[in-house]
């Protein structure tokens, strides 16, 4: 037999050793020693540490916070569910990866994960409002210092960060999900904050399922909007849709001194300031009208830009409106239209975060995890057809 290899040792553990083996198969969440290499380095737990307020009395508990919120991160990370406990309870490579404790004595048979119970209670624990807003600091720390990161550590004039409400399916009478008539079925409503550039999460927040755009914007943008101006960009601009329409939006940003770009929902007035612009709609290139627009209800009249594509079949086909607070001398219209056309990388984003949230599908394999316990299932039964006589 072919001695083993030593691939490496990690840091947090020098005791636990990574070799090449191709004759044993332990498990499929070797990635978590990789993970947890990762968090070490980025000082990510420490800094969750230093915040997160846990009652419990230490001389009666048998995994600390630290091992709790180590588990908890792996075992989403490697694609399985925070109620998966009892699965997972023995994985050599999961147990190892979530204990702050050295030795080898971190494998074996009186070592194992945190039981399912426990991490139910650990929800809870993270659930109070002083320890939500930490981990929403530490969610929004993470996003700028990557976005930092890939900009050398260098300010940037501008930074465009995207918010939109993404409709997250319920499944039973959950607290706080309601069912939506826009999306025909039972969901909660989150607010979610991107960076434009990046993809970089900069903040969520879980909002019951009927809430409507607007309702909350302002307490949820203004943490995220002053700490990106604060270490990022001077200029930050943010990037909606037209639900999001409306003075509530408008007025706080234009008080923190804040930019926005949205698409503007078309109405009778509207229409009719775009239809002496149309009369003539020979030209085969798109052109960008300046508009003075106020609807009634605003306190003052906003730059609105008439975007009017070559589509003359129908007098209002191809045309739409964009409001915002960003001067002509900064942004010309064209340059406003291809920023806001660039919104659909973030809906791409968002789309990558919903398929995350309820499948948990980030992992290190290069297959989800279901596919794993699905064919085991099938194996299984196809075993016990075999014994029936």
């Amino acid at each position: 037999m072919k001695p083993r290899k030593l691939i490496f040792t990690p840091d947090f553990n020098q005791s636990i050793r990574v070799e090449a083996d191709t004759h044993h198969h332990t498990t499929s969440d070797a990635g978590g020693i990789i993970i947890r290499s990762i968090l070490d380095k980025t000082k990510l737990l420490d800094f969750l540490l230093t915040g997160l307020s846990d009652p419990r009395d230490p001389n009666r508990i048998k995994h600390p916070l630290a091992e709790l919120l180590l588990q908890c991160i792996l075992m989403l990370a490697q694609g399985w569910g925070m109620m998966s406990s009892t699965q997972v309870s023995s994985d050599p490579v999961l147990t190892a990866s979530s204990r702050t404790r050295r030795g080898a004595g971190v494998i074996g048979p009186k070592s194992t994960c945190a039981s399912q119970s426990t991490m139910s209670r650990l929800l809870s624990l993270l659930s109070t409002a002083k320890n939500l807003a930490h981990l929403n600091s530490a969610v929004l720390k993470l996003g700028i210092e990557h976005i930092l990161s890939r900009n050398g550590g260098k300010r940037q004039a501008s930074c465009v960060i995207d918010v939109d409400s993404m409709p997250v399916d319920a499944h039973g009478n959950q607290l706080g999900s309601q069912y939506n008539g826009h999306y025909h079925r039972r969901v909660f409503l989150p607010f979610f904050a991107t960076c434009g550039e990046t993809g970089d999460v900069l903040g969520a927040k879980l909002r019951a399922g009927t809430q409507n755009d607007t309702r909350g914007f302002k307490d949820f943008v203004h943490r995220i909007a002053h700490a990106v101006r604060t270490q990022v960009a001077d200029r930050v601009i943010f990037r909606l849709d037209a639900g999001f329409n409306g003075e509530q939006v408008y007025v706080p940003l234009e008080e923190d001194r804040m930019y926005y770009l949205m698409r503007l929902s078309r109405n009778k007035r509207l229409l009719k300031m775009a239809q002496v612009h149309l009369q003539d709609r020979t030209e085969s290139t798109v052109r960008y009208v300046e508009l003075r627009y106020q609807a009634e209800g605003w306190s003052h009249a906003r730059r609105v830009i008439l975007v009017i594509r070559p589509r003359p079949d129908e007098l209002f086909d191809g045309v739409y409106f964009l409001i915002t607070n960003l001067e002509e001398a900064q942004y010309s219209g064209e340059e406003l239209a291809n920023l806001y056309s660039r919104r659909g990388k973030a809906e791409q984003h968002q789309g990558e975060m919903k398929a995350a949230i309820p499948q948990c599908s980030l992992s290190s394999s290069p297959r989800p995890k279901s596919h794993y316990r699905q064919v085991l299932i099938q194996r299984q039964e196809g075993e016990q057809v075999q014994e029936e006589p």
